[in-house]
């Protein structure tokens, strides 16, 4: 859902698109106008959201940790604070993959404890304790770095229980205290850390009524993923009282730590399973009864259910809490569940590792490589592997959807064509990725031959045309790197720039384009500079409908309109281009257009070196125009 267009701009950040809506607070992708980063702008709209914001923002100021979601700014409009957040891609742990939970194993899972408990240690070095782990608040980035999200539940180390009001947590996650009014410490988050473990091993939450033993060391026992020393460390840290559990993040990296010191059978790392993730499409949703959503424990709600559960006494520092699977899942079944996840990691699970994980494609039309054909592979290809491509004509319309490289596997100057019969070359809707040494042709011409949706992809040195129409489109803030790219012979426009579209646009060859060359328009806000422009049909560079954007030490020749036009209430900054022989004027700036026009050498236009017209209030200095007709 896109933003109303009164709501555009927030103290220097553009806003998107909303992307989230809760009770009190609307979450937006956004960029920062000032470097062109794309974040998240979190804003208060009424209720406990500004409480919770204020909240977050405290941690967040005092915290600066790799593996923390990283506060850029904050601020108030109309009386509602608001939050810019660092925009991280990944997905979240209750998201992931059921066969990637198959397929680790204690490797992985320590790779994933020890930088979210160092993030801890940070945490509560600052004074504050997280309140609320869960698989919903962790993020895994596409190179396995895991970033601990959401603080709207964070409060200050030194609150006594009855100051801090009742508890937002995760029920199935929350430590015991978090209901029950207890002595609250960084051996709550360790609690909540440890419920996270559980739930990836087991596939639930831990839940404490007591009614029989569910501690790791017996539901997860002959489970030769893990050594019984490491569930161990697991269920101390799932202790029901705080005394027996580790007293800090530190004490429990150091248990765990110790404990893993048994060789395991191999396992993927969490960089390897990571990568192996697929597009949205292949992920399977833990239901919610399994994951349910962060609520407010109200103080003493589970004091008698604490009671029944350690029989009035607490139980011996050190010793395995008892509990029981949600739902009353019987021991044996899940040492079942357990026996068949071991056996996916250990013969599916590792067949399917193998191509999942495998960062190196080939495709050869002639059978010798992975795949006979694009398409083929970009559908099997995991999250960030690399495609080389044998020389050869790709009749084919490809669609990436997660981060991809396609790269061609040259061979005496022999090209890559991707040349489709019908629809577009390639449509990018992913984070991020890249496209080197290809060429795109053909087509009918009724859509983009490149049309990048969304993410910061690099289109570098490929070639574009013939095409019977736009060669490349970018859309929907969409910001990526197009660079060192021959665009020819196009029956439209090189490029377009549309819907609060953004990247760079530099070092490009762009000649014969029966429109403009480069056309910016509804808001878009590129930096386009150091291109050769020539021949272009209309304007070498239209600037339109409120565009921004910076237009620098480009070469316009020959255009067969103005060579720069600006108009529909744009803003740009233009500045050191070079211009030569436009069939109309240098600069035409018009229709409200406003904007910074410096050091621009104009030579042998037909009409003025610059025309403003129409309402337009540019500011213009410091340009040369010499050899004009007027």
């Amino acid at each position: 859902m896109k933003v109303a267009a009164e709501k555009l701009d927030l103290d220097g950040f553009v806003l998107l698109a909303r992307i989230g809506e809760g009770p009190g607070a609307t979450t937006y992708s956004a960029i920062d106008r000032r470097d062109g980063q794309k974040v998240i702008v979190r804003q208060a709209t009424g209720g406990t959201a500004a409480d919770a914001l204020l909240r977050e923002r405290a941690v967040l100021s005092k915290v600066r940790h790799p593996n923390i979601v990283r506060l850029i700014d904050s601020g108030e409009r109309d009386g509602l604070g608001y939050s810019v957040l660092a925009r991280e891609e990944g997905v979240s742990l209750n998201r992931l993959p059921a066969a990637w939970r198959a397929a680790m194993g204690q490797r992985t899972l320590i790779e994933l404890l020890d930088p979210l408990l160092e993030a801890l240690e940070a945490v509560h070095g600052a004074g504050f304790l997280h309140g609320d782990l869960s698989p919903g608040n962790i993020l895994l980035r596409p190179d396995g770095r895991p970033l601990l999200l959401d603080f709207d539940s964070a409060e200050p180390l030194t609150a006594a229980p009855a100051e801090s009001g009742p508890a937002a947590a995760t029920p199935g996650f929350a430590a015991p205290e978090r209901g029950t009014g207890g002595p609250q410490g960084p051996w709550t988050d360790v609690y909540a850390l440890a419920a996270v473990a559980y739930w990836l091993i087991v596939g639930r939450a831990p839940q404490d009524d007591g009614a029989e033993d569910a501690s790791l060391a017996r539901v997860a026992a002959g489970d030769k993923r893990y050594s019984p020393e490491f569930l161990g460390a697991i269920d101390v840290a799932l202790s029901d009282t705080p005394e027996a559990r580790p007293a800090s993040a530190a004490d429990w990296r150091e248990a765990l730590a110790s404990a893993a010191g048994a060789e395991r059978p191999d396992a993927p790392s969490l960089t390897q399973l990571a990568a192996a993730i697929q597009d949205e499409d292949d992920i399977d949703l833990p239901p919610a009864d399994d994951l349910p959503p962060t609520v407010l424990l109200p103080r003493q709600a589970l004091i008698g259910d604490v009671r029944q559960r350690v029989g009035g006494s607490a139980p011996s520092p050190g010793t395995a809490p008892r509990r029981r699977v949600m739902g009353g899942l019987p021991a044996a079944l899940v040492l079942v569940f357990l026996a068949g996840a071991a056996g996916a990691a250990g013969w599916w699970g590792w067949t399917w590792y193998s191509e999942a994980t495998k960062k190196e494609w080939l495709v050869d039309p002639a059978g010798g490589g992975d795949a006979l054909s694009v398409g083929d592979a970009v559908a099997r290809a995991p999250a960030g592997a690399t495609i080389r491509i044998r020389p050869g004509t790709y009749a084919e319309s490809l669609t990436l959807r997660r981060p991809i490289h396609l790269v061609a596997a040259a061979e005496d100057g022999a090209e890559v064509v991707i040349s489709p019969v019908s629809g577009s070359c390639l449509v990018v809707d992913a984070p991020s990725g890249s496209v080197r040494g290809l060429a795109f042709n053909g087509g009918d011409g009724a859509s983009p031959c490149l049309e990048i949706a969304s993410g910061t992809m690099e289109v570098v040195g490929n070639r574009l045309g013939p095409w019977s129409g736009t060669a490349l489109l970018i859309r929907d803030g969409a910001a990526p790197v197009i660079r060192d790219n021959i665009f020819a012979d196009i029956e439209g426009a090189a490029i377009v720039v549309a819907g609060q579209g953004g990247g760079f646009i530099e070092a490009n060859q762009i000649e014969r384009t029966t429109k403009s060359a480069v056309k910016v328009v509804a808001g878009a806000d590129p930096t386009v500079r150091g291109n050769r422009i020539h021949q272009a049909g209309q304007a070498g560079l239209l600037i339109d409908q409120g565009a921004l954007g910076l237009y620098s030490e480009n070469e316009v020749t020959e255009s067969a309109a103005s060579a720069i036009e600006v108009r529909g209430g744009a803003v740009p900054k233009v500045s050191a281009n070079r211009i030569e022989g436009a069939a109309q004027a240098g600069l035409f700036i018009h229709e409200g257009a406003r904007g910074e026009y410096r050091d621009n050498v104009i030579q042998g236009s037909k009409l003025s070196g610059v025309v403003i017209a129409g309402g337009a209030a540019p500011l213009v200095s410091n340009n040369e125009i010499a050899g004009g007709e007027q």
